[in-house]
Order: structure tokens, then sequence, then C-alpha cells
């Protein structure tokens, strides 16, 4: 369990007295227990995870962004090593590492390439996302925006792992994603659509352009994708479960 961002993987108690050099001890009053995926699906004998990017708008709406990518660890698979390295997807875990397998952009594997080596049910994923973004509006309330306020949107990450028999385990969500490798041919890219993408379901919405003028700016690229599509796919829209914002 990741205690903070400069644990590295180092263990984490919930309760009891520890060695204070060795381990950090901090309590929660709710708590999930998680058990290690003992077998996990395997890319050239390496573990890896997947980053799937979600979207909730500011009209209560979720999205799926179509392109996924994933992460690899830089040393392979072993359940009984103590080398954190061949366990943790993390990125800053592994950047100062070399790259193992083929066609890896800072240990990220695009969806494509992902595809090659492994089964992945997209179905699976998008269920998962929809699954996390429907357990957070309850009793009329966006959990993620419990008081209403207009105009309010945001971007998660999601990271999945598949097992060995190509099923899928929703690790965690990040409030604060990134894109793992910036400046390269690949997540350069990738990053401006994304975000290019995204604003136009929620900034142009918010501050819509006049009726004689017209949207500037530049043309994102990316991969084989049409320039006029969006990359982002409705999920669910939630605005009918919304109570009103209040005065």
């Amino acid at each position: 369990m990741n205690y903070d961002e400069n644990d590295n993987g180092s263990p984490t108690f919930l309760e009891g007295k520890k060695d204070p050099k060795k381990t950090k001890t901090t309590f929660f009053k709710i708590f999930v227990i998680q058990k290690y995926c003992e077998k996990p699906q395997l890319i050239e004998g390496h573990k890896h995870r997947l980053r799937v990017y979600a979207l909730i708008t500011h009209d209560h709406k979720a999205y799926y962004f179509e392109e996924w990518y994933t992460a690899i660890c830089a040393v392979k698979f072993d359940i009984k090593s103590m080398n954190y390295t061949s366990l943790l997807t993390n990125q800053d875990v592994n950047f100062k590492l070399p790259q193992q397998i083929k066609g890896t952009i800072t240990h990220c594997l695009p969806m494509k390439q992902t595809l090659e080596h492994v089964t992945v049910d997209e179905k699976l994923n998008r269920e998962i996302v929809k699954m996390m973004f429907d357990s957070v509006f309850v009793d009329g309330v966006n959990k993620l925006n419990p008081k209403n306020f207009p105009g309010t949107f945001e971007l998660y990450g999601l990271d999945i792992l598949y097992d060995q028999n190509n099923k899928p385990w929703f690790l965690e969500c990040n409030e604060f994603p990134t894109t793992e490798g910036r400046g390269n041919y690949y997540f350069a890219p990738y990053e401006f659509r994304l975000f290019e993408d995204m604003f136009k379901l929620t900034i142009d919405k918010i501050f819509p352009q006049p009726a004689n003028g017209k949207r500037l700016g530049m043309k994102f690229k990316f991969l084989d994708f049409p320039d006029d599509q969006n990359l982002w796919t409705l999920l669910a829209d939630y605005t009918s479960q919304v109570k009103p914002a209040s005065n």
C-alpha cells in the first residue's frame, strides 16, 4: 500500500506500533484491504496495467477516452522477488531503467501495440468506468461536486490490471492524472488531443462562441483519428439524477 508519492511501494500499516525507521503507521476509520494479484497478465514476462482516462462534465455527463495505454514494469515479474521494480508499474519507479520491450515509450506501450501482445476487454473497461461514476451519484447529489457548482468538470485517470485469465481488476482512480511520456511522438499529441477534445465538451459549451464568431486554434492530429472526431465517448448522462443547485 502506498502512503505518499515518496514511498514507492514501501509498506504502510493500518494499526499497531511499528519501527518508525522501516515503516509508517497511519489510522483509518474506513479502509479497503486488497489482496495482491499473484498471477497478473504479462507482456513478455513483464507485469503491466492499463491507464484509462475518464471525464465528468459540467452538465453531469460521463465520458471515456477512446485511446488508452499500458504502463510496464522494467524488470520481469517474479512474485517471490523483493525487487519492487518487478512488481510496481509506477513510472516514477521505472523511468531510469532501460526499456525491455520493443515499442515501449518511457516504459509505456500504446493501445494498438498492447493488443498485439495480450487480450484486453474494451467493453469491461468501459463498464468499470461507468461503475465508478454510477457510485458517486447518490440521492440526487453528485458526490464529486456535492454543492453543484456551475461550470465544474474533472478529468480522472483509472488504473486497471488484468490477470492471467484476462479478467480486469480496478486498482484506483487518480484525481490528478498525468500522461507518462511528455514531449515524445506518441504522448505529446496524445495529451494535446485529450485536452483539446475535453475542452470542446466543457469550456466551449460553458462559454459558447458568439453567433458571428468562430473557433480559433490548432488542430491536434493524433494517430489515424480524423481531426474532427471527438475521442471522448459518452458513457452515461446523469443530468436527471442531480437535484438543481440551491441558491
